[in-house]
């Protein structure tokens, strides 16, 4: 019974998600262009309601946590990586077209 509840919120969190990021995208680039942090957040809050199955001790569930920061991490980087490269990028072509030229 607890178990059907938990995966109800759970369902009714990522359709309420879906939406929201489908109503967002017209509005904010960063659902498009950070891709990362719409996971991270989506992430986040599917492990903190999992955290709710009485069936995880609380070793395991910061383990579970853990395991998906270790893996997400360089990942994680490596967009802002990106994204910082390709900002440094666009600056430096915008200022060179943008530049007079004898």
């Amino acid at each position: 019974m607890i178990d059907g509840l938990i995966f109800g919120i759970l369902l009714l969190f990522g359709a309420f998600y879906a939406l929201l990021l489908g109503y967002m995208e017209r509005w904010l680039r960063i659902v498009s262009r950070a891709t990362w942090l719409v996971v991270i957040f989506g992430t986040g809050t599917t492990l903190a309601l999992i955290g709710l199955f009485p069936i995880f001790s609380v070793l395991t569930y910061w383990k579970i946590w853990a395991a998906f920061a270790c893996t997400g991490a360089p990942v994680i980087a490596r967009s802002i990586i990106r994204q910082l490269l390709h900002d440094h990028m666009m600056r430096g072509t915008f200022i060179e077209n943008a530049t007079p030229r004898e």
